[in-house]
This record gives C-alpha cells, sequence and structure tokens, in this order.
C-alpha cells in the first residue's frame, strides 16, 4: 500500500468517514486475572495486519508515538498491560509476562478479531522495547507461526543472569536500578524478579536460540550509548551469533540511550520502513 503522506511526520490528508481510524479497549482472563489493553485500528475497511507492541520494565514508556505511525502507516497496532502492572490483576513476574504475551497473540489470531477490530488475523507482528523485546524475540524462537519481530534496545536476560550470577557487586547494583520500578508493580519484588531470571538463564538466553531466530525476518536496533542494556553484552553477541546463519538480517545502531529519547523520529522511522518490506 501506497502512501500519499509520511506516516512518521505527517497526518494522512483525507479522513476515511465510513472506516475511520479509532481506539477500542478490550480485557482478556490471563490464568484468573484481568489483563487491559487497547487496540488502534487502522484507517479504512481492511482487514488490517496487527503488530503487537511489547512493553519493557515496568511499562511506563508504552512508545505510543511509534504506535500511531505505525498505525498511520496501514497497520493496527496492540498494546496491553502486563499482569499486576498498570491496572492489570494478578502479580508481575517475568514468567506472567511471557505468558500474558502468548495469550494476546493467541487472542489476535482468533476468528473474532477481524469483525472486533478490523484484523487480520494471519498477519501478526511482534514489536517490542527492551524487555519487550526480548519477548518478541523469544516468542519468535518457540512460535512456528510468528515470522516477522523487531526489538530495540533488546534485554538479553539469561546471558545478563549468566553474567551477574558469581557477582555479587553486580548481582546488588541489579537489585538497586529495579527498585524504583517495582515500586509500580504488584506481588513482586527486586529479590524475585533477579531470582527469576537466574533460574532461567539457559532458556531465556537469546543466543540459545539463534538457529530458530536466523529464519525469521527480524529487525534489531540497538542503542548506541545503552547504559541499561549495553550493546557489548545484550546487543553485539546476539548480532555476531545470529550473522553466523543469517548474514542479511536487518540491524541499526542508533547514536542514543535506551529510551531513545533524542532520536525518536529515527526509530520510528527504521520501524516503519522495515514494516513496509514485510512480504506475507
Amino acid at each position: 500500500m501506497k502512501l500519499n503522506f509520511d506516516p512518521v511526520t505527517q497526518d494522512p490528508p483525507e479522513v476515511d468517514l465510513k472506516y475511520p481510524a479509532s481506539v477500542r479497549t478490550f480485557t482478556l482472563d490471563s490464568h484468573g486475572s484481568k489483563l487491559i489493553g487497547s487496540i488502534l485500528i487502522a484507517a479504512g475497511e481492511g482487514p488490517h495486519p496487527t503488530v503487537i507492541l511489547l512493553t519493557g520494565f515496568p511499562g511506563n514508556d508504552t512508545n505510543m508515538d511509534i504506535a500511531h505511525a505505525i498505525r498511520r502507516n496501514g497497520f493496527n497496532v496492540v498494546h496491553f498491560h502486563y499482569r499486576g502492572s498498570w491496572g492489570s490483576g494478578g502479580s508481575y513476574s517475568w514468567s506472567n509476562c511471557i505468558e500474558d504475551s502468548k495469550l494476546v497473540i493467541a487472542y489476535f489470531r482468533s476468528d473474532e478479531v477481524k469483525d472486533l477490530y478490523r484484523c487480520d488475523y494471519k498477519k501478526v507482528i511482534l514489536v517490542g522495547h527492551s524487555m519487550g523485546g526480548f519477548i518478541t524475540l523469544l516468542n519468535l524462537a518457540n512460535d512456528s507461526l510468528l515470522k516477522h519481530g523487531a526489538a530495540f534496545a533488546g534485554f538479553n536476560f539469561g546471558l545478563w543472569a549468566d553474567f551477574i550470577k558469581s557477582n555479587e557487586d553486580i548481582k546488588n547494583i541489579s537489585l538497586d536500578r529495579m527498585h524504583d520500578s517495582v515500586l509500580l508493580l504488584n506481588g513482586t519484588s527486586e529479590q524475585d524478579l533477579l531470582n527469576e531470571m537466574l533460574q532461567h538463564n539457559k532458556e531465556w538466553n537469546l543466543i540459545n536460540h539463534v538457529k530458530t531466530l536466523a529464519k525469521k525476518d527480524l529487525l534489531l536496533i540497538a542503542a548506541k550509548f545503552d547504559q541499561l542494556a549495553p550493546v557489548e553484552l545484550h546487543h553485539f553477541p546476539l548480532s555476531e551469533a545470529l550473522k553466523k546463519y543469517n548474514p542479511t538480517y536487518t540491524e541499526r545502531i542508533i547514536s542514543c540511550g535506551h529510551s531513545f529519547s533524542d532520536k525518536r523520529i529515527e526509530l520510528t522511522r527504521e520501524v516503519i520502513n522495515w514494516l513496509n518490506k514485510i512480504e506475507f
């Protein structure tokens, strides 16, 4: 679909009065807890490809600027809050975040979303930031139906766990860094989250999944000056491992910090350009 405007920086010149862009909310039951989310529905009759946008930890940065640009580009965009965060019920944990993402993916593959939200349930794409990037890649590795995923400033949980498990000083730094974020969440603690990461170090090390990931359509974007997910640990080892099996996958390095605060337009442009090249 060729547009006559730039969805990254411009509004569409005309409004589709019959099928306007809109926002809907939804709730799902996740293991007895209410999961809340919303979907930005693209203008036009559709059905539209659907991007599931996965947030990081603790979820305060929702990347809605990117979401709106993706919608202007003709894709529906799903955003939701993991259990134990931002109004969703239950307790927060890394495992619950992963399970919740699987639930949302399954829901937006179901027949009912076509009529409810003008979704093409056969065209689901994952895009995630930080922890959301990790969850994006883990789902791609474990779900044969998922073909396309983008991660920016992705955090490799398993590799980080291996890095810190024998270093008490770095463990304590990790606990300190999580403190303020944990105050925003329900049913967890810094120590619980650290222990969970250490317990799952093998399965959550994305490098252990590179043979499968290399077969997928990937966009990996790193933040050059990232201090929360340093590229030396969280990007380059995975990137080099991927290149052994797929030397042509899409990789970008942007000169900014973890949140891409100074490079929102550039980040959004990279995501949009990648989406436009997808062949379903």
